[in-house]
């Protein structure tokens, strides 16, 4: 083939011309194995390690949360009730285990308050021992009793209001097993208070349904004609350490925590699920996107994220739809970075203008910043995919792969192309004679830099009539070509496998 003798389109204002549905045509006929390459790396690295996990992780939290503050404030179905640190030290003296006289009548207030589910991140289990005969009991006999009443009130009251109470601690789970049958038979329910920590922070709550946060859902579901029970799935096949994004740590300021020192009101308590729990030490605080949390906020929280409009598929469909995501986002961000290049070189090759060459390199600025402001739109898109496909893929990782792909091949591609048709244009405005790109000329540098005209001319060339051309003129490139074709080749399949080994 050859390349007329005339003004290329590249002459002035090209760069606009450039950001065009036509040249985008030309971007994904040309550089679709570009993007596909940086699609297979970052999904196989998103599977393998977890520093792009982490960010996608963050990703997901941070962009779910600003979105909520768009949304309007609903009422939320929790509310915290929090035996503070003025209510531990005043109270309870600061005494643990909690002294179970004055917990059973904070426990009372709550009941009278008809609540409609009443969750006690707590762990009630008998944690006391009798004195030895003839010892100081330290008034052991009416805290015994008052440890009784505790129990028996529960077990009335669980009859009328579903109560749910977070499981005994390791060290004691085997003790208290005949106590944790005997409040079971009565109709208490007992739920998993851990949470998943990931780096440090709680990003997510467990999905599993012995889960402390979906008993009580369960429970709430059960006695309610509610239609946001249906918005999720109960997962009861799923292993107990898969996790769910907490989108929302702040989804209603009713689950600002209600300090039992300031009292209890029993307005605010009625018809709600009331998540009873410790806010005082640092034994049971966690760090969040957000803030600092203690574990009863948290549970309270992840209890209002399961009535989340949630939409799952399988995990084959999902990674499978994932990675289809990922080349959109591919695409979109290779795109927008070859034109920053193109711009660049556009620049800092005319040579007849001192100006552009030198306002060249603040171009690479502009290309970072309209990096970062995708990122912020795409995420955003992914976000609407999330809530009306359940398709969740962070466009930060595909983001960065494709940047650094950028500064590693993308921008010398885009240099060439320049170069090219710079020469092109200056070779038409001298009138010389056409510029001959033709099959058994040369030494073969040019069979790479022929553009194709559609996605099957492209797709002929990548597989064989590249390795044709090369093989009539230099056939030691042959074999380097073969070598970078298998090395993406091998990298894709990778990718693949990992989608499949990941899918369950």
């Amino acid at each position: 083939m050859g390349y007329k003798n005339e003004k290329t389109e590249e002459s002035p204002d090209a760069h606009h011309r450039f950001f065009s549905f036509s040249n985008l045509h030309h971007y994904i006929v040309n550089d679709w194995p570009q993007i596909v390459l940086v699609a297979a790396i970052v999904t196989t690295i998103h599977y393998h390690t977890h520093w792009l996990h982490q960010i996608d992780r963050y990703a997901y939290v941070v962009i779910g949360h600003l979105s909520s503050l768009a949304s309007s404030p609903r009422d939320s179905l929790a509310v915290v009730v929090a035996i503070d640190g003025e209510t531990h030290k005043r109270e309870y003296l600061e005494r643990s285990p909690l002294n179970r006289c004055v917990l059973l009548s904070h426990l009372k207030e709550i009941y009278d308050s008809s609540p409609s589910i009443v969750v006690i991140d707590l762990d009630l289990s008998p944690a006391l021992k009798p004195p030895e005969s003839g010892g100081d009991d330290h008034g052991w006999g009416d805290i015994a009793k008052c440890e009784k009443a505790l129990e028996e009130m529960i077990q009335a009251q669980t009859k009328a209001i579903p109560t749910i109470l977070a499981g005994p601690f390791e060290e004691r789970e085997v003790t208290a097993r005949g106590w944790a049958g005997e409040m079971e038979n009565a109709g208490v329910r007992f739920g998993n208070a851990k949470l998943p920590l990931e780096y440090g922070v709680v990003l997510t709550y467990y999905s599993h349904p012995t889960a402390l946060a979906q008993v009580a859902r369960a429970s709430y579901c059960a006695h309610a004609a509610d239609k946001r029970c249906g918005n999720a799935l109960p997962g009861i096949s799923r292993p107990f350490e898969e996790h769910k994004p907490m989108l929302n740590f702040q989804p209603s300021s009713s689950l600002a925590p209600k300090a039992i020192s300031d009292g209890i009101s029993t307005h605010q308590l009625g018809g709600k699920v009331v998540f009873l729990g410790a806010t005082y030490g640092g034994d049971d605080r966690f760090l969040t996107p957000m803030d600092e949390k203690y574990g009863v906020e948290l549970h309270a929280l992840a209890f209002a994220s399961t009535f989340e409009r949630v939409i799952e598929h399988e995990k084959d469909y999902y990674n499978v739809s994932k990675l289809i995501v990922d080349l959109g986002w591919g695409l979109m961000f290779g795109y927008v970075i070859a034109w920053c290049w193109h711009r660049y070189f556009t620049f800092r090759l005319n040579i007849s203008s001192p100006t552009n060459q030198l306002l060249a390199p603040w171009l690479i600025f502009r290309l970072l910043g309209l990096v970062v402001l995708g990122m912020l739109i795409f995420s955003y898109l992914s976000l609407l995919i999330l809530e009306n496909f359940g398709v969740w893929a962070s466009p930060i990782p595909i983001a960065v792969g494709m940047l650094f792909e950028s500064f590693v091949s993308g921008s010398v591609a885009q240099a060439i192309r320049v170069g090219r048709d710079l020469t092109r244009e200056r070779s038409a405005a001298r009138g010389e004679a056409e510029i001959q790109l033709e099959p058994g000329a040369g030494t073969g540098s040019d069979c790479l830099l022929v553009d194709s005209r559609s996605l099957c001319e492209s797709f002929k060339r990548f597989v064989y009539l590249d390795f044709k051309c090369l093989w009539r003129r230099n056939k030691p490139a042959v074999y380097l070509l073969a070598s970078r074709r298998l090395i993406w080749l091998i990298l894709v399949l990778l990718s693949i496998v990992s989608t499949r080994s990941h899918g369950g």
